[in-house]
């Protein structure tokens, strides 16, 4: 029992860490960007207690964007050995026309990207095929220990830092900030490879740095505030923003501007957060990307820069690959089945979750413009977490293996999509030997009244067994075996119980070991029990005895209630009570329940609040819009907000107690043991919000909404959907 309650606790500094950065989260000025501001650094994931001590320092690993220092040993030593598959990724960047060591440099001091001004013609493709000559020299210099190469590296990097004075963005079509960002991350890391060459002068690699903080960093359209909550832009352009922002940190030796792209990719109020990018995780760890619905020629891309933000982040010792259960990996494995063909040849088909554009079209369906495009993006995910992890990846592994080595950019192109990546995976990041261990990531939640349960699988293996208990550790029962693609199983427990879950893998070998298991509590269980009787401090203690302790904030105090005390929260001094993060990480269905006495006030105070920010979020105010009692789930922004509003409102002066349950698509509220709404088309469940860490008692996500003003006593969050008679039980009991 305690297990699964540490499992849910584990990330709860970071839910404390947005908390007390959301009164300082302001752009930073262009003052603080150049110096590197340290105060700006937020606690990071890090792989490794040597990497977290490096980054507190301040210091970075070099070189230590894309490639470290052992890819590109290995990466010499394969070559000059002539091994495959190295040698073909080799050959591929030798004649693609860009290793030539005679190239010229073609800077200008203005970039235009889509100006629309007819006199300020497009003239950034030069830019584009620079940067790719100049790394194709890097890496001659790397491998064969060519000077002239690194030298005509140089000589391309010194052209523009000399040159380049600005990046033009149209007020009305913002290509500049795309150029910036996308060609500013690939840049870095060419200045990365270089750094260090006795052949390039320091004042001339200090020029570069500050051409990309002066240049290139300005367009990083809002990354360096974490709430920052456009969503009218599109998740491709947000995430080569983080990329930039991550590459320039680490060129420049800024701490601070390398730990706001982490936070942002983690937990960001917009789509360039993970947690946007993906929008939507459905059965089987296939996570719908935020661009699916608009065309595969962006939403390819959305992975392809996924990719290189994470492999960067993994340099520097902070693990995103492996953020919320691989939720990286999940969004590869959803854009590449449905970019690759079954064996009849048609596209497969994946699921999709309707995604409301913030100021633009609903996105209704997969769209199949472009659908089958192939990035030169994918090697990055297969060696991560197929041969580092032993993870399969199925759908990846298809896109890895339509050719022998990953290629890049066309040099004749004329045309952006071109160069939005780097490519030639195969040749840098080709590392160990596939791993196998055993399956992993095993989540189990209560939804529709079962147990859906959801993994990873590993490599080569032919099918999995599925075993359950009412023991963690003896007792294991087989309930499924064969199963295959998709990873996804529903089961019904026999009774109400706290059942043990765990899998196992066929491989040629046998049976593989089993996973970790995975507990659930089945049957309308009592998950989180507040009754604010704590005699005094700041805690508020979880009474279920799953220990999940909560804390007071700001104004709130313990007042006399009910019967006992009871939490008293005040208009004119704000509180709140902080809960762990990730409370309903693992539910489908569940109920909410207390008793408030509420003084009234104006709409959109709050009884309960869990998500991320004003993006993602779940909730019960007393008096929406229409001041009626209403309740909501969204999962990108407002205008996606599906919920239900009373037929009444919540009467002021007096004790009344509020119920909310959600089972499927189901939704019904109560008031003093009466429905007063209902619906049966809410597709959020509140397992998508994940590991959220703003998870509140009377405040709301959106700073400008009111604090509650009243009393809220008898706390109660359930695991599963209970009934109307149990609803009036429960009142009674409380």
């Amino acid at each position: 029992m305690f297990g699964f309650a540490y499992e849910l606790m584990l990330d709860a500094n970071d839910g404390e860490a947005c908390q007390q950065q959301e009164s300082s989260c302001l752009p930073l000025s262009r003052r603080a960007l150049l110096a590197g501001s340290a105060s700006v650094a937020a606690a990071s994931v890090l792989a490794s207690p040597a990497a977290a001590a490096q980054q507190k320092a301040g210091r970075f690993r070099h070189p230590g964007l894309l490639f470290s220092a052992d890819d590109l040993k290995r990466l010499g030593a394969k070559v000059n050995a002539s091994a495959s598959p190295w040698i073909d990724g080799w050959q591929k960047l030798m004649t693609s026309g860009f290793a030539n060591v005679n190239w010229q440099v073609h800077p200008v001091p203005i970039l235009y990207r889509n100006s629309g001004v007819a006199e300020w013609r497009d003239n950034y493709i030069p830019l584009c095929r620079d940067i790719m000559v100049a790394y194709a020299c890097a890496l001659r210099w790397h491998v064969l220990q060519d000077r002239t190469a690194a030298d005509c590296a140089v000589r391309i990097l010194n052209g523009w830092s000399s040159t380049l004075t600005l990046i033009y963005t149209s007020a009305r079509y913002h290509d500049g900030q795309l150029l910036a960002r996308l060609q500013g991350y690939e840049f870095a890391n060419v200045g990365e490879l270089l750094r260090g060459y006795d052949g390039w002068a320091s004042a001339d690699f200090e020029r570069f740095k500050t051409m990309m903080c002066e240049v290139f960093l300005p367009h990083n359209g809002g990354i360096l505030n974490i709430d920052n909550a456009n969503l009218s832009s599109y998740a491709n352009w947000e995430l080569a923003a983080v990329a930039m922002v991550m590459a320039v940190g680490v060129l420049c030796d800024d701490a601070g501007l390398f730990q706001k792209a982490v936070d942002y990719f983690k937990r960001g109020a917009a789509n360039g957060s993970v947690m946007q990018a993906v929008y939507f995780r459905h059965p089987g760890n296939l996570g719908q990307t935020q661009e699916a619905g608009r065309d595969q020629g962006h939403n390819t891309l959305v992975t392809a820069l996924m990719a290189p933000i994470c492999q960067m982040a993994w340099n520097q010792g902070v693990d995103l690959f492996g953020y919320d259960n691989n939720r990286v990996l999940a969004g590869a494995e959803y854009v590449a089945k449905a970019n690759s063909r079954d064996d009849s040849g048609a596209f497969h088909t994946v699921p999709f979750q309707p995604y409301q554009v913030f100021n633009g079209p609903l996105q209704a369906e997969l769209s199949t413009g472009a659908q089958g495009i192939v990035r030169p993006a994918w090697a990055i995910y297969y060696n991560h977490y197929v041969r580092r992890k032993g993870i399969a990846a199925p759908y990846v592994s298809r896109m890895v293996a339509t050719s022998v080595a990953e290629g890049g950019p066309d040099r004749t192109s004329h045309t952006s999509g071109a160069f939005d990546q780097i490519g030639y995976g195969t040749l840098l990041l080709t590392d160990t030997a596939v791993v196998a261990r055993a399956p992993s990531g095993l989540t189990a939640a209560v939804v529709a009244g079962a147990v859906q349960l959801d993994w990873w699988g590993m490599p080569g293996a032919t099918g999995y067994t599925l075993w359950r208990s009412g023991n963690r550790t003896t007792g294991f029962t087989s309930i499924a075996t064969g199963i295959s693609d998709v990873l996804t199983y529903v089961d019904t427990p026999p009774s109400a119980g706290v059942y043990f879950y765990r899998v196992t893998a066929t491989t040629g070998n046998g049976e593989s070991k089993p996973s970790d298991p995975v507990v659930v509590l089945y049957g309308n269980y009592p998950f989180l029990v507040y009754d604010f009787a704590e005699r005094r401090g700041p805690q508020v203690t979880d009474r279920s005895g799953l220990g999940l302790n909560g804390a007071l904030y700001g104004g709130a105090s313990r007042v006399a209630g009910r019967n006992g005390q009871a939490l008293g929260l005040s208009a004119a001094q704000p509180g709140w009570v902080q809960l762990p993060s990730g409370v309903v990480a693992h539910m489908g269905d569940l109920t909410v329940a207390a008793w408030v006495y509420w003084n009234g006030g104006d709409r959109w105070q709050r009884i309960f609040d869990f998500g991320w920010n004003t993006t993602k979020y779940m909730y019960l105010s007393p008096a929406g819009g229409s001041r009626q009692l209403q309740f909501g789930i969204a999962l990108n922004g407002y205008k996606s907000e599906q919920g239900v509003v009373a037929s009444k409102g919540l009467p002021t002066g007096q004790w009344c107690h509020v119920a909310v349950t959600m089972t499927g698509k189901e939704v019904a509220l109560y008031l003093n043991g009466e429905p007063v709404a209902y619906s049966d088309a809410i597709s959020f469940p509140p397992l998508q919000l994940a590991m959220s860490p703003r998870n509140y008692i009377g405040r709301s996500q959106f700073p400008a909404d009111p604090a509650f003003n009243g009393m809220i006593d008898s706390f109660r969050l359930i695991v599963g959907a209970v009934g109307q008679d149990e609803v009036k039980s429960l009142m009674q009991s409380t």
